[in-house]
């Protein structure tokens, strides 16, 4: 896994890679979400994408769900806008787990650009 943060400090990335429990990318996704949101509460998926092709020479399949809400920690409470991401080799069972985030809608679109050239190197 990795964890990176904007130099700026209001965007950051999460990434772990490993073997997925299913074919299903919508069902890996699903289950990847859930463990990163234990014991968080205050966010919320807002919109799931299909799945979709993924032309990378590592995963062949991609599904995103964005969502928003406050995210709680002993310092106190933040908003917190972001993309999961979910990339899948179906021959391999290896998937990539991304979580983008940021601390405002301008600070996500800010970092876009960013996110998705980690995440395509992924590929």
């Amino acid at each position: 896994s990795v964890h990176l943060l904007s130099s700026d400090q209001t965007a950051d990335i999460y990434i772990t890679v490993g073997a997925a429990q299913s074919t299903d990318i919508t069902q890996v996704l699903s289950a990847d979400i859930q463990k990163r949101l234990e014991g968080v509460t205050g966010v919320q998926v807002v919109h799931t994408a299909q799945p979709e092709e993924f032309h990378g020479q590592n995963f062949n399949r991609a599904v995103t769900a964005s969502y928003q809400g406050t995210w709680s920690t002993q310092q106190g409470t933040t908003p917190i806008f972001g993309v999961f991401a979910e990339l899948l080799n179906t021959s391999s069972g290896q998937s990539a787990f991304i979580d983008y985030s940021a601390n405002s809608i301008a600070a996500l679109n800010a970092h876009t650009a960013d996110a998705d050239s980690m995440t395509n190197s992924l590929g």
